[in-house]
């Protein structure tokens, strides 16, 4: 059974986030220091005004790196309540079954961005970037008028790699990643509240924020502490996800405890933020748009660990999330994709930046955000690999330049189908959540994937490559990736 059950879906004319901070009241003030004990501070209760917009004037993207759709309780996950983050899933538009169409940040975040898959964007190694052919919805957003405004941290998410192409301001400050006590006044939400503070223009805001604080539990950082019954040092804890050695049953007990407070501190930063933008009167004419671009994996039986090398749900299954002007309360069963949210936003907004010459693989979720259409149409999702891979539990990397795939998916709202290059098909029932047991055979229905995902081959694109400088090299190593 799926998490959440489809509820009604009155277009709502009121705010969604204003509703959500007026249930919720405000987070601790901007310069309190609520990292240090793990504690969120009681909130005070704020009224908030309605909005008679149909349509957001801003829009916030917030993606937060290494984040499981069950992480939420919202998703129907085991963990605790996250206040604000379960707010703008009971107000906004939830979708259920939301998949990335990679395992891991750069060719993630690509299609996150482009709308299209990572086959057709061309940054699918460490050292390639997007296609400079291919449009960003920055870009988009850019040209409609917006004021365009990236905070993000660093890693594969440097301009070099082409995300910082149609933004204005573009600051991926990655060094606060290499600080295993990173303190809290280094992460992009503090940045994105500075910068709120001092905006000073009239044009409407698209504001991007990217942070890898959950993605860098594995550093168990303060706000963490309490979690904290290992000695390890941090390369060990990643040697275990690695599948490079193998480690007890308490250790997986307690990775997943300290990922769990990421998630809680995460809630935390989003609430402060949020209270933020309605301190400078942001808040009701603002679309925000919560999701990740990959899951993480923790079955140690499995063998199914860490992101990167895998296709299955524990790492494609994440968490998309609209509430804001003109968008209905509803949870919307049935595969989308992080290729359809550059479509939306284009959309939704009325950017007008659609080209039919140049089609996307993403396709508009505006009419269903609506209340136009109960849900998407049915279509195959699809998800792609080409540099790294798993051997007996062990994440491995091929060749930096390579664009052919080394594994991919096909889903659709009855089958998930994987393929490694060289071995048997892995299939599964699409409402087999955890896939735990897998199909021994095609059937007529299985076999219609199996073609459809024959027929993908990487776009002819040129080869861009990224230099790997001695701060970046740094950077990637304290996140995992080398």
């Amino acid at each position: 059974m799926p998490p959440l059950s489809r509820r009604p879906s009155p277009l709502h004319r009121c705010f969604v986030l204003g509703l959500v901070a007026l249930a919720l009241g405000c987070s601790p003030s901007d310069d309190g220091d609520e990292h240090t004990s793990g504690v969120p501070q009681e909130p005070v209760r704020t009224a908030l005004p309605d909005s008679t917009l149909d349509t957001p004037r801003h829009v916030v993207l917030i993606s937060i790196d290494t984040l499981n759709a069950s992480a939420l309780a919202s998703y129907g996950g085991d963990a605790d309540r996250q206040p604000h983050l379960d707010a703008l899933a009971e107000h906004g538009t939830v979708f259920v079954d939301a998949l990335s169409p990679a395992s891991w940040t750069l060719p993630a975040h690509a299609s996150m961005l482009t709308g299209l898959y990572p086959e057709h964007h061309g940054a699918t190694a460490p050292n390639l970037a997007i296609a400079s052919e291919q449009p960003k919805l920055a870009e988009c957003f850019q040209q409609a008028g917006y004021q365009t405004v990236g905070l993000v941290d660093g890693g594969y998410m440097k301009g070099p790699h082409g995300f910082s192409d149609g933004f204005e301001l573009w600051d991926d400050r990655g060094e606060v990643r290499r600080n295993h006590h990173v303190a809290e006044k280094g992460d992009p939400f503090h940045r994105a509240r500075r910068f709120i503070d001092s905006r000073d223009d009239d044009r409407p805001l698209f504001l991007f924020v990217q942070t890898y604080l959950v993605h860098d539990y594995l550093h168990f950082r303060p706000w963490a502490a309490t979690e904290q019954d290992h000695d390890d040092a941090g390369r060990e804890r990643l040697g275990c996800l690695l599948g490079e050695m193998e480690c007890a049953a308490e250790f997986w007990t307690a990775v997943q405890r300290v990922y769990a407070a990421e998630v809680r501190q995460v809630d935390r930063m989003l609430g402060r933020f949020l209270e933020k933008l309605e301190d400078q009167g942001l808040l009701s004419e603002t679309l925000v748009v919560f999701t990740s671009d990959h899951g993480e994996g923790f079955d140690n039986v499995l063998k199914r660990l860490h992101h990167g090398g895998r296709l299955h749900g524990d790492q494609l299954r994440v968490p998309m999330i609209f509430a804001g002007p003109g968008v209905r309360s509803a949870a919307i069963e049935g595969p989308v994709s992080l290729v359809d949210l550059a479509p939306t936003l284009d959309d939704f907004v009325g950017l007008g930046c659609s080209d039919e010459a140049a089609p996307l693989d993403g396709v508009s979720l505006a009419p269903t955000l609506r209340g136009e259409t109960a849900a998407p149409d049915a279509r195959t999702i699809f998800a792609y690999e080409s540099y790294y891979y798993t051997e007996d539990g062990a994440r491995k990397k091929r060749g930096r330049k390579r664009r052919d795939w080394v594994l991919r998916a096909a889903v659709d709202d009855a089958s998930w189908l994987i393929e490694r290059r060289g071995a048997p098909y892995e299939l599964y029932r699409f409402d087999d959540r955890d896939q735990l047991e897998p199909r021994a055979t095609l059937d007529d229905g299985t076999e219609e994937l199996a073609r459809r995902l024959g027929t993908r081959e990487p776009a002819e694109l040129p080869v861009l490559t990224i230099r790997e400088t001695a701060a970046l090299r740094a950077e990637l190593e304290a996140l995992g990736y080398l």
